[in-house]
Parts: structure tokens; sequence; C-alpha cells
């Protein structure tokens, strides 16, 4: 994976430096064909147009590029010195004195780069004007750029390799970390998620505490499953066992009075069984919500009338005073409707459950606070003080046996926390209150 980059990075570097040296190779070259016709100029001048120095001659034979061949003749045409045809397709009209002129012609079927330079000189005793007109082979060109090309490719072809290595140990230098995780949890169980023990450089730190971090949560989180299914089994084993031993013992009753009986202890087990799987399928739901994931904006008082209007009849059947205050205030909020609801009707119904004999009166009561909507549920049964909160709110725990199942108020406080609230039981002389709050929904 890393030679193709560098392979693509190198092409591209290639055709760059070919054509930067073309261009330098193109210039250069021109320039020692400029020097050459300067030089010529000058020995034209010099010895009367009729032999040039062996300086300039070294120059010539010796030019960047290849060879230059040259040819001097008055203004008028008269030939001086050099070669007597200097290329064709070649335009003296526009030369000015000291100016040179370059461009590309024909010399003999083969094409050329040239340059004219007409300059003025002491010839025979006379000043006369004269043109010096130097030429080199395309091709002599061309085999320079060529050799620079290799060269540069040569120099580039070393500097990937070396690269490539350099690039090629340190990444297997910093992967070692990696395999090392990768070896010891290779080494794992699926039921071993303690936290990963192998060094990692500094650079890792901070992303393995948080691989850890998460390793634990799960931890935890699969512990309480587990310590979930166990419950759960547990307390769905022993109405199933009612209702088995009730079933199996209804056709031997001695009268229809027992008959009777037994059938209203069947029915009680059933409902107790069938509200202990509704509690777990409700927890098991609120237990799977993101922060405020099925949020939407409700109004408090609707769902506490809707909810105490379902349930007041049957608390009013058993003979319980029922009372819903409602408060004067819109109690708009950000939250999950469902889990609220599921909330409120296990507060409701662990009043009734855990009351106890002394129950006589359940008060639910809507409120608003500077920055929270409110509800309480408050009852004259069973005292519950602030101290049991770490019991109370635990999954499968009471404080006095009752044919309730423990998870009602595990449930009301869990929804209220996935909620962004909060559940609190309130201090009281007697009996029990709590109040669930959620932000209002301006504070969010």
């Amino acid at each position: 994976m890393i030679t193709i980059p560098l392979a693509i990075l190198s092409v591209g570097l290639g055709i760059w430096r070919f054509e930067y040296d073309s261009g330098v190779a193109e210039a250069l070259a021109d320039r020692t064909l400029f020097s050459t016709a300067i030089a010529i100029s000058r020995d034209t001048a010099t010895l009367s147009g009729d032999l040039i120095s062996v300086a300039t001659r070294d120059i010539i034979t010796n030019a960047t590029g290849g060879e230059i061949y040259y040819h001097v003749a008055e203004a008028g045409g008269f030939h001086l010195t050099g070669y007597a045809y200097p290329p064709v397709d070649f335009d003296y009209s526009a030369l000015k004195i000291g100016e040179p002129v370059f461009a590309n012609a024909t010399y003999r079927g083969e094409p050329v780069r040239v340059v004219a330079l007409k300059s003025i000189g002491i010839l025979s005793g006379f000043e006369r004007s004269y043109i010096v007109t130097a030429w080199q082979s395309v091709a002599s060109r061309k085999n320079l750029q060529l050799e620079l090309a290799l060269r540069t490719f040569a120099l580039f072809s070393v500097l990937i390799i070396v690269l490539g290595v350099v690039v090629w140990i340190a990444v297997k230098r910093g992967l070692r970390p990696l395999q090392r995780i990768e070896k010891e949890l290779s080494h794992r169980s699926a039921n071993d998620l303690k936290p990963i023990a192998a060094p990692v450089p500094a650079e890792l730190d901070e992303t393995m505490r948080l691989l850890n971090e998460l390793l634990s949560q799960l931890k935890i989180s699969l512990e309480q499953q587990h310590d979930f299914v166990s419950d759960a089994a547990h307390q769905l084993r022993n109405p199933a066992a009612a209702v088995s031993a009730l079933v199996s013992t209804f056709s031997e009753a001695a009268s229809d009075e027992d008959r009777k009986e037994q059938l209203k202890q069947l029915k009680r087990a059933a409902r107790q069984g069938l509200r202990v799987s509704q509690q777990l399928l409700s927890l098991e739901r609120i237990d799977s919500l993101g922060a405020l994931e099925r949020a939407e904006h409700i109004n408090l008082n609707e769902i506490a009338f809707a909810v105490c209007q379902d349930m007041a009849p049957e608390l009013i059947k058993a003979g319980i005073d029922f009372e819903y205050i409602q408060s004067d205030d819109s109690l708009m909020c950000l939250a999950d409707s469902v889990a609220i609801t599921e909330a409120l009707r296990n507060l409701i119904d662990n009043a009734e459950k855990h009351g106890g004999e002394r129950l006589t009166r359940v008060t639910v009561e809507t409120f608003r606070l500077p920055d929270r909507v409110c509800i309480r549920v408050a009852d004259d049964g069973a005292d519950l003080k602030p101290e049991d909160t770490d019991r109370v709110f635990s999954r499968f725990r009471q404080l006095q046996p009752s044919e309730g199942s423990g998870l009602g108020l595990s449930i009301a406080y869990t929804a209220a926390i996935k909620n962004g609230g909060t559940l609190e039981i309130d201090k009281v002389t007697s009996g029990a209150s709590l109040t669930l709050s959620l932000p209002c929904a301006n504070q969010r």
C-alpha cells in the first residue's frame, strides 16, 4: 500500500523534473550559442574576418549541447569566414545591431537551433556591418536533455527506494504496539473483558484509556444483564409455580367454595406473572434508551391525567381514596412519553402494592419549579425514608415482603435518569412521597 503512492509520486516528480531539466538544457544551450556568436563576432573584428582564435575554436568544438557551426558575412552578403551557406528558413531582415535573434531552422535536412547577431567592426581598414550566424543540431540538444533526465531519474529512484525503506521500517515499528494488543486479545476468551495491559507509546495513551473504559462498561453491562436474567427467572418462577400448583389441585377441590377460592388465587397468580413480565419488558425497553433517544415535546399534565384516569377506578374499587391535583401551568418538557407514562404507572402501582394495611389514600400532583416540571405520588401507607433510596431503587429489592416484584421503583428511576431527570424520595413524617422531575423544555 505504501509503494503505490510512492511510485505515483516518483512518476509525477520525474515528469516535472524532466520538463524542468529540458527547459534548463535549452536555456543553457541557447546561452552557449549566443556566447559563441559574440566570440566569433569579436574575432571577426579583431582578425579582419579571416580567422577565429584558438579559444573560440575550443568553444565551438566543446560547446554544451554539441558542436557549433558558424557563418560570417557582410550585411550585403559577401562571405567572410565559416561555412559557406547558413541555415535556410531564417529571416535576417529584422536584425538589429547588438540584438541576437533565435530561431529554429533546417540545415542539410536536419533541424537546428540558430542565433544571428549583427555587429559593426573595422574590416580591411573600413567600418562595415556584418552578421554572425551560429547554429547547433537539435538532436545534440536532445541527447543532452536525455542525459540530464537519466541522471535525474537515477537520483529519484535512489531517493524513492531509500524513502520507501525508511517508511516501511517506521510503519512496522509504529505498528508494534498494535501487534502486541492484537496478540493479547487473540489469547483471550469471549468473557475476558479485563483492561488491556499491553504497553503502548504515549501517543496512544488516550486511545487505550478510552478502549479500556469501554471494556469496563461492557463488562459491567454484561454482569448486570446476567444478574437481571437470573433475578427475572427467579421472579417469574414463583407465579408460574403457583399457577401450576393451583391448576393441578383445582379438579380435586372438595366443594364449590374451595374451587372459587382456588380460581381466585389462580387469577391473582396469573395477574402477578403477567405484571412481572410487563415490568421486565418495560425495564428492558427503558434500559436500551440512549440519552433522549426517542424524546419529544410532551405536556406532563396530559401524561398524568391519562394515567390517573386509567388507574383510579381500580384503586377506588379497592377502597383507596384517589386524588389528582393538576397544575395550572403548562408543564412542557422534552422526554420519551412512553417511558414517563410507564414510570408514573409504576409509582402509583408501587403505592398500592407496598402501602400495606395503613394505606387509605393515594395522591398524584403535578407542579412546576423554576427550571423543572414535576409529578409527585404520595400515600399514607408504609413509611419510606430518603435513606432507603439505594435499596428500593435497586432491582428486585423490597423493604418489606409484598406481592410486588421489586421492579416498579427501579423502572421509574431508570426512566427519569434516561430522560435527564431525577426521582427522589421526599422527606415526610409518615407514609411515602416520591417526586419525579424533568428539565423544562426551554432548559434543554
